[in-house]
This record gives C-alpha cells, sequence and structure tokens, in this order.
C-alpha cells in the first residue's frame, strides 16, 4: 500500500486567477502536471490507490486557483469527474484566441532595447511566436501547414 503522508514543500507555484491576461493557461497547466507528477510519482495500477491518487492530484490542483478560477472549479469539477476531463475544461474555460492574438502582436512590435543582449531579444520573441502560432496537434494537415508557413514566413 502507497505511503498517504506525502508532503509537497516542492509545489510553491504561482497561483491562477483566471483573470490576469499574462497568465499563461498552458505553460500553468504544464507546469502545474509536471510538478504534481513528480511530487507524486506516477499513477498506481491499483483501483483504489488510482482512485485515492486522482483525488489528490485534483485537489492539489484545485488548491492553486484563486479568484475566478478557484470559483469555477467549485461550481463545474464533480468528485467523478477525471483529471482529463478537469483538464480539458480547464483549457477550454481561460484559454481562448485573443491570447494567440496578443502574442502575434508582442512579436511583431518587439524590439530590441538599448542594452538587451541578442540572446535574451531572441528568447523573448521565439516565447511570443511560439504562444502566437502553437503547434495544435489536433488540426489537420492543411491547418498545420498554413499556420507554420505563416510563422516562418515572418519570424525564422
Amino acid at each position: 500500500m502507497a505511503d498517504n503522508t506525502v508532503s509537497f514543500p516542492d509545489l510553491a507555484l504561482d497561483k491562477f486567477s483566471g483573470s490576469d491576461p499574462e497568465q499563461d493557461v498552458k505553460s500553468f497547466l504544464t507546469t502545474v502536471e509536471n510538478k504534481i507528477n513528480f511530487s507524486m510519482g506516477h499513477e498506481p495500477e491499483d483501483d483504489d490507490e488510482r482512485r485515492r491518487y486522482l483525488f489528490r492530484k485534483k485537489a492539489l490542483f484545485s488548491s492553486l486557483l484563486r479568484g475566478p478560477a478557484a470559483e469555477w472549479y467549485s461550481d463545474h469539477i464533480r468528485d467523478r469527474d477525471t483529471w482529463e476531463e478537469v483538464r480539458a475544461n480547464f483549457l477550454a474555460r481561460f484559454s481562448d484566441d485573443r491570447d494567440k492574438y496578443r502574442y502575434r502582436i508582442t512579436a511583431e512590435n518587439s524590439v530590441r532595447g538599448n542594452e538587451e543582449i541578442i540572446k535574451n531579444y531572441f528568447h523573448r520573441v521565439k516565447r511570443a511566436v511560439d504562444r502566437g502560432w502553437p503547434d495544435d496537434e489536433n488540426a489537420d494537415n492543411a491547418v498545420r501547414n498554413a499556420l507554420n508557413a505563416q510563422r516562418q514566413q515572418k519570424y525564422i
């Protein structure tokens, strides 16, 4: 039987409110998943242990939500929801095309500062490009090729 007395001092993460346009939903979710998986280990095979594992995973995730995001979680997520459902609903609720547009504008209007190192400037623009033109794994090949062509036309 697994040890249920796990502490999570390594989960010192920024909280997600859902109202700050600077917070990136996908990177927040990826960071949280990586930290939780690192702290709790892999999903167990035993059904009872898996149920406890998933309950704790959702509880840790919900503890990092504040404001509108915490209200959304308490109003829409049920105990029987799987982690995949929570993840999909979270992404659907807190990500939209405005983020992509904002990052595209940021990439197009980026200017290197007087004292900014070229490496830092490159990473700042690359981050905006990656977020403005994300690689959508669910898109069909024609859409994915069009987005990649648009991305490469100006930035790569």
